[in-house]
């Protein structure tokens, strides 16, 4: 999907939106640990919700997060009140971005740039505006965050989908094999293979398919080492494999299988000598 077709709905939720323009500032002032929202609310906040310096001018930049319902608009006078609330926070502000859902207006524009004085720089940001922001390149894995079920709801869909998963098993405290498996779920429009799922062992270029919950018999192709494919199925059988992993909405899976203990819930009976008579 091309987003720079599709117009962002706003956000409604005013403590969402100014985590969205915390990571939004993150990735803007390249500080990406220097950005930080300023108290809670209740608490004295100088007309800024979000606060952080920009790692190559060293100035301090500040935001204050407008939510405006449906149709409702940020006012000249909200942008007065606003700038001079800033007068008492340290330290000083160097720029001062309004950042408001409401659409873009050329008036409070204008506004802005004759509150801007020689210490302060004052800017509107539109939806608009924060949308284009959005849409640019840098900025990819922050629209990501707050916006991927709008863009593809794969689970309603029913398309393929999954994820890679970085996985150690280990046995007495070592860690004895290491995989990259891809683990994912088929189109729930296949009359053959409706909701079958997928794994793949990246490293060995193996795969194989099984449902749920899974059997040994099911991914001795993907998982050729019989000691780890007793204990991966058995790991398997033991997540929500479909909400959790693969339509989770982390990006990143790392697991770490301790093999003794799976060996020793499970009873599981282990004939050294067969495993080692396979090639891992």
């Amino acid at each position: 999907m091309n987003v720079d077709s599709h117009q962002l709905p706003p956000i409604e939720d005013e403590k969402v939106f100014e985590n969205l323009l915390k990571d939004i500032m993150r990735v803007r002032l390249k500080s990406p640990d220097g950005v930080l929202l300023n108290g809670t609310r209740g608490q004295a906040q100088n007309s800024i919700d979000v606060f952080g310096r920009d790692k190559d001018t060293l100035e301090w930049v500040g935001v204050q997060c407008k939510v405006k319902e449906f149709g409702k608009k940020l006012t000249i006078q909200d942008v007065t009140k606003e700038v001079a609330g800033t007068a008492g926070f340290n330290p000083a502000i160097s720029t001062y971005i309004i950042a408001t859902t409401a659409k873009r207006d050329t008036q409070l524009q204008q506004a802005a740039a004759v509150l801007s004085t020689n210490q302060m720089q004052v800017i509107v940001w539109s939806w608009e505006d924060i949308a284009d922001i959005l849409k640019e390149h840098d900025f990819r894995h922050v629209l990501m965050k707050y916006y991927h079920r709008f863009f593809v709801d794969a689970k309603l869909m029913g398309n393929t989908i999954g994820k890679v998963i970085i996985l150690q098993v280990g046995t007495d405290g070592r860690y004895i094999s290491g995989y990259h498996l891809f683990i994912g779920k088929t189109t729930n429009h296949d009359p053959h293979f409706k909701n079958t799922y997928i794994i793949n062992d990246m490293f060995s270029k193996t795969m194989d398919n099984f449902s749920i919950p899974a059997f040994e018999s099911d991914i001795e192709y993907a998982i050729q080492n019989r000691h780890d494919r007793k204990i991966i199925v058995r790991w398997i059988n033991s997540l929500n494999i479909e909400d959790d992993v693969i339509y989770g909405d982390e990006r990143e899976f790392y697991y770490t299988i301790p093999s003794q203990t799976l060996l020793a819930d499970f009873a599981l009976d282990e004939d050294p000598s067969e495993d080692s008579e396979e090639t891992d």
